[in-house]
């Protein structure tokens, strides 16, 4: 653990062996390990841009909100609250008439469920 209690690295019974690297905002920038073919602690690598928004597969719109990341699409209101967010088709859309936090889901036909 380093001064903020973040994990450096980690040993799992000899087998598995893992580093990590973060930047000065506490971002996690890199993970490394061994442990042979069997036990292989799989590597990354993330970047943060001036604004500390990861730049590794995430997109923003001109407010600084995320777009698009992992497969899924987002989209917000023009004041910056969460309107949706669609994956393969399927919208789920939060939502002026559903109580505070609760989805509907929006299907192609645009029929809430």
């Amino acid at each position: 653990m380093d001064l903020v209690s973040r994990a450096r690295s980690r040993t799992w019974r000899k087998l598995l062996s893992e580093m990590y690297g973060y930047d000065g905002f506490g971002n996690l920038t890199s993970k490394s390990g061994s442990g042979g073919s069997l036990n292989s602690a799989p590597s990354m690598s993330v970047s943060y841009n001036a604004n500390n928004q990861q730049t590794s597969g995430v997109g923003y719109d001109a407010n600084g909100n995320t777009n698009s990341a992992g497969g899924y699409s987002y989209g917000y209101t023009v004041v910056g609250e969460s309107l949706y967010f669609k994956n393969a088709g399927v919208e789920r859309s939060v939502r002026g008439d559903r109580p505070a936090g609760k989805c509907a889901t929006i299907c192609r036909g645009g029929t809430a469920t």
